[in-house]
């Protein structure tokens, strides 16, 4: 033949091929050896010749590393028709079985030096050794010698040795034979074929394994699971493409989960996860034993579909196929099929099968999801009506619920706003358009109903979280001063810096919900100068919006929970006398107002100040005889009205703070059962 790149053809291999991929494809070439001798007793042996170093005890190295694997058959040989089509390059003698003329390459991906020795009988009759080389340069045989045998007996060995990713298949004689067995399978099941009996062993023969018997024997460990339906068809862009699925329990997985496996020409080319599809196969099944002795058997289930779609389909290297995975959007009328739409109604005929362990398995699913809903997250329960159970994975967690939920929503969101649209671009009004407002209008509302359980839910949520920082710490301390007052309003924010809904001044006077401007911690002029921990101008509520001198402006200062060295005669940080300097330098204009939003302030605007402190004796009495402030019913707050600043005060407990705002919220805790 020409010379051609080996090399280079090898590192182009760029399909999903592993290191199975060549053992794979010295096994299928002796089964196809064996097939065209038609030898009723066939053999195929692969050997695992293995690091056999010792120790200086005597006994063996702990590394067990695989040096080279053999696979021998006693099929009919490379005779000068095989020869010819091993050294051409995408050759077409094993067409009609699939062959591709190019898998021999996927030996020196994985392998460093590949030698076979062959027996054949020539059209004289008599029999001939072919021993050779395959080459990684130019000629794929190298080093060839032929000689007159001295048996009768046709065969192969393939010798694929120097495993250039040793730790890849650094495995047991188990492990790799149940490999090998499940890429195989097909050639196992196939109807109306014998397949060769093959056998994998270690070169010492302390483990000999029957690769057939995983099927056969009494304690098979894989078995095939009838199917009422095992047939489906697609519509291609020509003609339907029919598919014919099959059903197997793997017993004793280990790690592996349940899959689909795409089939092209008897081989193993695809795999997915089944749960990708239906999530209740994400879990191991189990089969109890009708032995009572024996405690019965877990096992995974294996999907193979096969189709003649798949054989004509199959990439070159056979890790892969020439067809999309996923259709294209914008390609539906005639795109080729895809394969997720292939393993999806393979899932489908699998979701039959165990329809009642399936449905079992969802309304334990559907019970978490429910209980999240209920218990964390009540504004979802309209969602949780239509959201297609299927979006979650068997074991949901809060995070995953939470995010699918909440996708759920936009999608509904975004259908609303596509239907009012509508409504509102029809010409003239029907009955049938009368009906269609109705309907989008429920569906508002009870969208309004989930959006307003959920702001609820999550002030419950501020005000544990207020509440816990009202606490000790864990080293006996109180939270800092800034921990709390983040709660409520971040500092060195003011509302032209976080979004409307970015502060939490609910939790101290409900109208503070609606404001015009808020400063927090931030000074006067830009500077070091004074800064009040909140300032609130003008609420909304009152105004309607309008910037005017009359709407008041609101001060909050806040002192660290169980703090009251404020209180002391020489302290400069006197919070009501904080609150009246801010009032007068706002009254006096002294100061830098944000960009755009001016502060129309008179001397008839009124000002209110709030202090928010833990109360001591040494609090309540410097109120009482310092300050003149009057008690409260409940003496969990003062007030005063300071005539010359023009200032009322109030100076509160954080105790009384939490409390009404959980007082005044309560009702719609309970209505929700949070």
């Amino acid at each position: 033949m020409s010379n051609i790149h080996i090399k280079r053809a090898v590192s182009n291999i760029r399909e999903k091929t592993s290191i199975y991929t060549p053992i794979v494809e010295a096994i299928v070439n002796s089964i196809q050896a064996i097939k065209s001798k038609e030898e009723a007793n066939g053999l195929v042996t692969v050997t695992l010749k293995r690091n056999g170093q010792l120790e200086l005890d005597g006994t063996q190295s702990g590394d067990r590393r695989i040096e080279e694997i053999q696979v021998r058959d006693n099929g009919i040989g490379f005779n000068e028709v095989n020869r010819e089509s091993f050294d051409t390059l995408y050759s077409d003698l094993k067409i009609n079985e699939g062959g591709k003329g190019f898998g021999r390459l996927t030996y020196l991906k994985y392998f460093d030096h590949v030698w076979i020795n062959s027996v054949f009988q020539k059209k004289d009759g008599t029999y001939w050794t072919f021993d050779f080389k395959m080459g990684d340069e130019k000629h794929f045989i190298t080093n060839e010698a032929s000689l007159p045998a001295k048996t009768g007996q046709t065969g192969s060995v393939t010798r694929l040795g120097g495993l250039k990713k040793k730790s890849a298949i650094n495995q047991s004689a188990k492990t790799i034979a149940r490999n090998l067995v499940e890429l195989l399978l097909p050639y196992f099941i196939t109807e109306e074929y014998s397949c060769p009996t093959i056998i994998l062993m270690e070169e010492d023969e302390s483990e000999r394994i029957t690769l057939n018997e995983y099927l056969s024997s009494k304690e098979a460990v894989i078995k095939e699971l009838p199917l009422l339906e095992s047939e489906f068809s697609l519509q291609g862009s020509e003609r339907p493409q029919e598919f014919k699925v099959r059903l197997f329990k793997i017993f004793s997985p280990g790690s592996k989960v349940s899959k689909i496996s795409l089939v092209a020409d008897k081989r193993e080319v695809e795999t997915a996860f089944l749960h990708r599809y239906i999530p209740e196969f994400e879990d191991e099944f189990f089969e109890p034993s009708s032995n009572p002795e024996s405690p019965g058997r877990n096992y995974i289930i294996k999907v193979y579909v096969f189709g003649k779609y798949l054989d004509d389909n199959v990439s070159i290297e056979r890790g892969g196929f020439n067809f999309r995975r996923d259709r294209e959007e914008n390609n539906e009328l005639y795109a080729d099929i895809c394969q997720t739409e292939i393993e999806r109604e393979a899932a489908k005929l699998a979701n039959t099968a165990f329809s009642g362990e399936v449905a079992s398995r969802l309304e334990r699913k559907k019970a978490i999801i429910q209980e999240y809903v209920e218990q964390q997250a009540p504004w979802h329960r309209e969602t949780l009506k239509n959201v297609d159970l299927n979006e979650f994975s068997m074991h949901p967690k809060p995070e995953e619920m939470e995010e699918i939920l909440h996708r759920e929503q936009f999608k509904t969101e975004t259908k609303l706003r596509v239907q009012v649209r509508n409504i509102l671009d029809k010409e003239e009004p029907s009955d049938q358009g009368d009906e269609a407002a109705r309907a989008v209008a429920i569906n508002i509302s009870e969208k309004s109903k989930s959006e307003l359980i959920h702001y609820v839910a999550l002030r419950k949520y501020l005000l544990d979280l207020l509440a816990r920082k009202l606490d000790y710490r864990d080293d006996g301390k109180y939270h800092t001063e800034g921990a709390v007052h983040d709660i409520i309003f971040p500092r060195k924010k003011d509302t032209d810096r976080i979004p409307y809904e970015g502060h939490n001044l609910w939790i101290l006077d409900e109208r503070l919900s609606f404001t015009n401007y808020v400063s927090s911690d931030i000074p006067f002029d830009g500077g070091n100068t004074d800064r009040g921990d909140v300032i609130v101008y003008g609420h909304r509520i009152a105004m309607r919006g309008d910037n005017t001198a009359t709407n008041p402006i609101t001060i909050f200062e806040f002192k660290r929970p169980g703090r009251d060295d404020f209180a002391d005669p020489s302290s400069t940080e006197d919070p009501i006398a904080q609150i009246v300097r801010y009032a007068n330098r706002l009254r006096d204009k002294r100061f830098k107002t944000p960009p755009g939003r001016p502060m129309e302030v008179s001397e008839n605007t009124p000002f209110y100040g709030y202090v928010v402190c833990d109360f001591t004796p040494k609090v309540e009495e410097w109120l009482e005889r310092e300050k003149s402030f009057t008690p409260m019913p409940d003496r969990k707050g003062w007030f005063s009205y300071q005539v010359g600043p023009k200032i009322y005060i109030e100076v509160l407990s954080w105790d009384k703070v939490l409390n009404d705002a959980i007082l005044r919220n309560k009702i719609f805790f309970h209505k929700l059962g949070i």
